[in-house]
């Protein structure tokens, strides 16, 4: 059922972090006075960023009166904390818990989850590499910017990046790997170069036909470099 806000007071978030105010508004039958004291102590928290504050503040109005506008408040407590991930948290629990509430969308849930896309992509991911054997140089993309010697831990934005694995005797290896918002652990295996050297086959014979390995590789007279 639909839930009704019968007199109802509204206190309204006055701090500005980049996106829209919000609103949240309790039922009078809580301790209303509780509550607005703290969301005041919650918005000078914020202003003086003390953000975690300004959460736990949040979080016991939300004990008092549990609405879902007060997850969006954290989530910008949060934001402004750079706490991305636990932003993205608040966030979609603020869409959900709207939708359950109030049994409709939130007005601005477009701009909300067009935020938590934003800050998604600002994540960085755990990339661990190695490399059989370990001690290879690391480059990253064509401009060739040397991260360090494997096994190395690198925290990465998602996207595609070009990886290249350089050890000395041993043959260079290069990947395109794709970050997304999963830890990922790769190892590259390496292989060891050969030294090869050239052979030139003299034959007194002509048409003789001449074998390298089990394979014929021509006849005489055979003047060609192997």
């Amino acid at each position: 059922m639909n839930q009704s806000r019968p007199n109802l007071i509204k206190v309204v978030l006055s701090i500005v972090l980049g996106l829209v105010l919000t609103s949240v508004s309790f039922a009078q039958t809580a301790d209303l006075s509780r509550v607005q004291q703290l969301h005041e102590a919650a918005q000078k928290a914020a202003q003086e960023a003390r953000y975690q504050e300004c959460v736990e503040f949040y979080e016991q109005a939300q004990t008092i009166a549990p609405y879902a506008e007060i997850n969006f408040n954290i989530a910008k407590c949060l934001e402004r904390d750079q706490k991305n991930e636990e932003a993205i948290v608040a966030y979609e629990k603020y869409l959900k818990a709207h939708q359950l509430q109030y049994e409709k969308a939130a007005q601005d849930a477009s701009a909300v989850r067009q935020r938590i896309n934003q800050l998604r992509a600002q994540l960085k991911t755990e990339v661990i590499l190695n490399s059989d054997p370990p001690g290879a140089d690391v480059y990253l993309g064509t401009e060739r910017s040397l991260e360090g010697q494997t096994p190395l831990v690198m925290q990465l934005k998602p996207g595609a990046y070009r990886v290249t694995l350089e050890l000395d005797q041993f043959e260079a290896v290069t990947r395109v790997v794709n970050v997304t918002d999963r830890p990922l652990q790769l190892v590259f295996p390496m292989k060891k170069i050969v030294p090869l050297g050239k052979v030139r086959v003299d034959v007194n014979i002509r048409g003789a036909r001449i074998f390298v390995d089990g394979k014929n590789i021509g006849i005489s007279p055979f003047r060609e470099m192997v």
